[in-house]
């Protein structure tokens, strides 16, 4: 069975940047564009891994890790970000994250990311 991501990015060019990315290495991706609309998806659907942004519009990536966590905690959560500082990476790793990633992203590292991801929920 092939495991389903859900992209959660507001930058459209990063967003399907990343889908193709994980396409191409063999998942079922989904995209959104704000944490409200992951937060919907997540009802509807059940997904292995969220790749998230930190930053973005409506509901923010530690606020999506937080529904997450409550509706889903058998799905993990990857956040990415552009401004990054070692406070915000412990929050987001002590609410519950499985890993964080810096833009720029580099895509053979964000799909190898996901493997063990997957590994590890195995």
């Amino acid at each position: 069975m092939t495991a389903r991501v859900l992209v959660a990015d507001d930058e459209e060019i990063l967003r399907v940047n990343v889908a193709e990315a994980l396409t191409e290495a063999g998942y079922e991706v989904d995209t959104v564009a704000d944490g409200e609309a992951a937060v919907a998806r997540l009802l509807e659907d059940d997904y292995a891994i969220v790749v998230t942004d930190l930053r973005m519009p409506r509901l923010d990536g530690i606020g999506l890790l937080k529904q997450v966590v409550a509706t889903r905690p058998q799905t993990l959560v990857l956040i990415m970000t552009a401004y990054a500082s070692v406070e915000t990476a412990i929050d987001a790793l002590r609410l519950g994250a499985h890993d964080y990633l810096l833009k720029p992203i580099v895509l053979d590292d964000l799909c190898a990311r996901v493997a063990r991801l997957l590994e590890l929920r195995a």
